[in-house]
């Protein structure tokens, strides 16, 4: 899940525009992006039905965006297509849309 939505999405162009996003499945199906954010979702769900603080939620999230970007890395060192500097900014680009965008959703959803 991790590898197609990171590795694979091509969320950012090198000089600066956004690109469209292409799934790597065979058609019809969610887009990578989609289901690991779905999945982030349903972790937080789970997280704050137990009534957690906001500081248990917020490292534990750290700690599964931290998982995010080392089995990005280490997919990445495997495949040899995938090792330049144009995929690199992609990968940290994609992983920092992940924790801004879910954080500030979690953020949000625990203070109300």
């Amino acid at each position: 899940m991790i590898v197609p939505a990171v590795l694979e999405n091509a969320g950012i162009d090198v000089t600066g525009g956004l690109v469209p996003s292409s799934g790597t499945g065979g058609g019809g199906g969610a887009k990578p992006m989609e289901n690991l954010t779905t999945q982030l979702d349903a972790y937080f769900a789970v997280l704050s039905s137990y009534e957690l603080d906001f500081e248990v939620v917020q490292q534990v999230f750290k700690q599964m965006f931290y998982y995010i970007c080392a089995a990005a890395l280490n997919n990445l060192l495997l495949r040899r297509e995938l090792c330049n500097w144009q995929k690199a900014i992609e990968i940290r680009y994609n992983v920092s849309n992940l924790e801004v965008t879910r954080g500030i959703f979690y953020e949000v959803r625990l203070n109300n």
